[in-house]
């Protein structure tokens, strides 16, 4: 994720988040959720942030928001 961050590949990023939040098996942790809205965040994509935080409280619950 921090590469993708640090190469501008938001899509991508999208694309990894989201089939992790789709798999069956695996469900991102909340150093997951706070690195996705950090990265989105600083980036100024206040949208897609809002779009994972989102998801990710129907999934996980709440990010640590403290954190970000």
């Amino acid at each position: 994720m921090d590469t993708y961050d640090k190469v501008g590949k938001f899509k991508d990023m999208e694309d990894v988040i989201s089939n992790m939040l789709d798999d069956q098996d695996y469900k991102p942790d909340v150093w997951v959720m706070n690195a996705t809205m950090r990265y989105f965040g600083n980036k100024g994509h206040i949208g897609m942030m809002e779009k994972f935080y989102q998801k990710f409280q129907s999934v996980r619950g709440q990010p640590d928001v403290k954190n970000i």
